[in-house]
């Protein structure tokens, strides 16, 4: 539940320059005396514009318990309070953000202007040359940094005053600067698409449609539909069929799907959308699909780039073709100790003959065995590999499991972050013969476009997971879709080695993944049990806090 104090800062222990987070002390006002605080001293923490020693100011947010710093104020909106007296304007000008300006000629500031200092700063600046006791060129510089300063503040509590977050707000300032104001009050669906996405859509409407803007105005129905993929992207798809477009967008923008059917047009027109063709071979028809750019720019160069690995030569393929594979396959199982069933060589034999192949296959199915064979074949033949997974969990996994360095794909294309690139691509590729990714279910669209672009065209790549297993994050199912292409041949491992034969747990796991339910009635499994528990009648109000509280 949000709350509200108000009180004058009297500490300032952290400000960070980057992204204003702040640590402050304040002094609640009367007001608040049964505030969780001693002596009406408050710790309030969290992004806002920078304040100073003696300002006052109105905090929005709640309080959170630190389980080393105790009770304290997370503030989402800061709002500063312009003070009103002799005492309040004289410490606010004394309070080390105006060089010169120290006790002495804030007073006199203070006292030359009165309650009225402010507003006159504001939008009278020049008549601080009145007061001749102060130098010119501190005058001057006052001028200067109020100037800076004041038009920040009032558009951060402009932006703020709306509802948007201080981190937020921040951002648009960064962004618009002294025009924040003017462009969010001539239309706020002429914000970057990047701050209406983290805004989000319903609260920028209701900004729009306060401020008149009209139900129909185009770039309310652009952001609309726009909003309405970016939805559907969140769900893993890469686009939506456009009737399904319609009816969702329609929904969220109350209008009709032809005024829309006519806004995609325009859109497509413009390069702000991106048309595709599907064919459905449940209803027999050519479904029209609708992307935004990046995630149809994505897909083609996917087909492009994997396409012309799949074309090009390969050192591997050359050296392989050249030994007697199975025979080396035996010697090096009799040297590692390891044994091969069928499907399993022929998962290695897969991956060295072929630029791109897929091995899949449920849990205790094999695939570490074979990764590790086709290790050991690669450090006989000196073969240069990777080892990547898209999160560090799944990489540590890889690595433990294989004895081998692995790495997450961000690292093993070099991730900047101050870019949202990669160091490693067409013009500066991986060094590799073959790159081996596992859990490739979690894979998404653009990274593994990203991936794509730093292949060298001669490299192999395996991809190794279960598409049953956890998806991607990001939109696109690399993975299942490859598979269901046919453009590279699939290894999926289907004995299970890790259970016995007749394990109620590998049945009943084929039975789910058939769309089927589990058997629940066998009384006599050695390794699956099945229990009922009730559902509490009263569930807590609240979880935990952990560490405990001292």
């Amino acid at each position: 539940m949000e709350q509200q104090i108000e009180g004058a800062v009297v500490d300032i222990r952290l400000y960070n320059e980057l992204d204003g987070y702040s640590v402050i002390k304040i002094v609640l006002g009367k007001s608040h005396s049964q505030a969780r605080a001693n002596d009406a001293i408050v710790t309030v923490v969290g992004q806002m514009f920078k304040l100073i020693v003696g300002e006052s100011a109105r905090f929005h947010g709640q309080w959170v318990e630190d389980w080393k710093y105790g009770w304290q104020f997370e503030a989402q909106q800061v709002m500063p309070v312009d003070p009103q007296t002799i005492v309040g304007i004289t410490k606010y000008l004394s309070g080390g953000m105006f060089k010169g300006i120290g006790k002495k000629r804030a007073l006199m500031v203070a006292n030359h202007f009165g309650s009225d200092t402010i507003r006159i700063l504001d939008y009278e600046p020049e008549r601080i040359y009145e007061i001749s006791d102060i130098p010119q060129r501190v005058a001057k510089n006052l001028v200067d940094e109020w100037k800076t300063n004041r038009v920040k503040r009032r558009m951060m509590t402009y932006i703020q005053g709306l509802g948007i977050s201080a981190n937020i707000a921040q951002d648009i300032f960064n962004e618009y600067g002294g025009k924040s104001q003017e462009t969010i009050e001539r239309n706020p669906f002429l914000l970057e698409e990047e701050f209406i996405y983290k805004i989000g859509f319903d609260k920028v409407d209701q900004i729009a449609r306060n401020r008149g803007v009209d139900g129909q105005d185009k770039y309310r129905l652009w952001t609309g539909i726009e909003h309405t993929l970016h939805e559907f992207s969140r769900k893993r798809h890469t686009c939506a069929p456009q009737d399904v477009l319609l009816q969702n967008a329609g929904q969220l923008l109350g209008v009709d799907c032809a005024h829309l059917e006519q806004t995609i047009r325009l859109q497509l027109q413009t390069g702000d959308l991106m048309r595709g063709e599907f064919y459905d071979e449940s209803s027999e028809k050519l479904i029209t699909t609708i992307y935004l750019p990046e995630f149809h720019a994505a897909e083609a160069a996917v087909v492009d780039l994997l396409q012309v690995l799949c074309d090009s030569g390969s050192r591997i393929i050359d050296d392989t073709t050249e030994i007697l594979l199975p025979r080396t396959l035996r010697d090096l199982c009799e040297e590692h100790g390891l044994k091969l069933a069928t499907e399993q060589q022929y998962a290695v034999e897969m991956a060295l003959h072929n630029k791109l192949s897929i091995l899949t296959g449920g849990p205790g199915t094999g695939k570490t065995t074979v990764l590790r064979m086709l290790i050991f074949v690669l450090i006989e033949r000196n073969h240069r590999f990777a080892l990547a997974a898209p999160t560090g969990r799944a990489a540590k996994r890889l690595s433990q499991a294989t004895e081998e360095e692995a790495s997450t794909i961000h690292r093993l294309l070099a991730y900047l972050p101050e870019t949202g690139g990669f160091q490693l691509n067409q013009e500066n590729p991986l060094k590799f013969d073959i790159v081996i990714i596992d859990e490739a279910s979690m894979l998404d669209l653009e990274l593994f476009h990203s991936l794509l672009k730093a292949m060298p065209p001669t490299a192999h790549l395996l991809l190794v997971g279960d598409v049953d297993q956890l998806p991607s994050v990001g939109a696109g199912n690399v993975l299942r879709d490859i598979i269901s292409s046919g453009v590279a041949p699939v290894t999926e491992l289907k004995q299970n080695f890790r259970q016995e034969a007749g394990s109620q747990i590998a049945d009943n796991a084929q039975l789910i993944k058939q769309g089927k339910d589990p058997n629940l009635a066998v009384k006599s499994s050695k390794d699956f049990y099945f229990s009922v528990f009730p559902i509490p009648k009263k569930l807590p109000t609240r979880l935990l806090s952990w560490p405990p509280r001292r």
